[in-house]
């Protein structure tokens, strides 16, 4: 047909091509002007990456992925919450969480008016409960199932600080019984024995068991018996009287006790010879007394006869009128 067709390879190799403002090298893409120079504050693409130019980028779709990029909405919004909203979210190397009472891990988060409220970790949704507590993560899984050790504790002074080892050890010292704490963190219980009034002992595991079993022997009442055997009961404190009826002077060194071990009493005895007494006085059925004094010796009749009073003294014996018979 007469005509001659130019046309190049499909691959084609260039030192570079610029077109229209544009050029592509060897070293990437970018906006020339006519001598090729980059024009300043344009786009240009790379072997190091992607250079806008101080230039925008404009349509961004809102980023999903942790590598996607965001956009300005999404930044905005990362801002107004920085803003309104403080959270405290368990890291990999927090010691300590906010958990809820079946152990799930909470994010506590405090709004721009000072309200307080807390969200689920593993979901994000809102918790309402009131049993909220801080609990110790273990080291190596950030889980609050397992119970873990907390070191390093300083002894606590205010009621409501925790305290260690050494104190609790300190305050099961003051209980006493053999009280401590075992290897492996649990309570060693103590052991009191008691003493009791039968002659027993009883063997109590906590201090207020063996002070109701010690105060139950405590107040049993000491008993007393007569010859009789008439029992009387006194507590300890209270006041026993011991009344003989004798009244004025008395003597000392005729009256003695003597134990009985066997029988477990006390026997009060008198004295088979009677010192240093001021007088005997005996009188009988009939009313007739005998009076010895260290003078001598008076019978008076029960009638009361004077003139029948017999005497014996150092002066001799009066007879009262009294016949002397055989």
């Amino acid at each position: 047909n007469g005509k001659v067709t130019i046309a190049t390879k499909d691959d084609v190799n260039f030192n570079s091509v610029i077109a229209n403002g544009t050029k592509i090298d060897n070293t990437g893409f970018s906006f020339v002007d006519a001598a090729g120079t980059k024009v300043v504050n344009t786009p240009s693409i790379t072997r190091n990456g992607i250079d806008l130019g101080g230039q925008k980028i404009t349509n961004v779709q809102a980023g999903s992925a942790t590598t996607d990029a965001v956009n300005v909405g999404q930044l905005q919004t990362a801002i107004n919450n920085v803003g309104s909203t403080t959270r405290t979210a368990v890291q990999t190397n927090s010691p300590f969480a906010y958990v809820n009472g079946a152990g799930e891990i909470l994010l506590r988060e405090v709004n721009s008016s000072g309200v307080v409220s807390f969200k689920k970790s593993s979901d994000n949704s809102l918790y309402t409960g009131t049993d909220i507590s801080i609990s110790a993560l273990h080291a190596t899984d950030p889980q609050t199932a397992t119970p873990v050790s907390v070191g390093n504790v300083a002894a606590g002074k205010k009621d409501i600080d925790a305290v260690n080892v050494s104190q609790l050890k300190g305050a099961l010292n003051v209980i006493g019984g053999g009280a401590d704490v075992n290897a492996d963190g649990t309570i060693k219980s103590p052991t009191f024995t008691i003493n009791k009034v039968d002659g027993s002992n009883e063997t109590k595991g906590s201090v207020s068991d063996a002070i109701t079993t010690l105060n139950k022997e405590v107040v049993k009442p000491l008993e007393f018996s007569d010859d009789s055997g008439t029992k009387i009961e006194r507590k300890l404190g209270s006041e026993l009287k011991v009344k003989g009826g004798a009244t004025g002077d008395l003597s000392d060194n005729n009256i003695g006790v003597k134990a009985d071990t066997a029988e477990g009493t006390l026997n009060v005895k008198l004295a088979k010879d009677l010192k240093k007494l001021n007088s005997i006085e005996l009188e009988d059925a009939a009313g007739n007394l005998v009076r010895q004094t260290g003078s001598g010796i008076a019978i008076m009749p029960a009638s009361g006869d004077l003139d029948k009073i017999v005497e014996l003294n150092v002066n001799g014996l009066n007879n009262g009128k009294n016949k002397i018979t055989n």
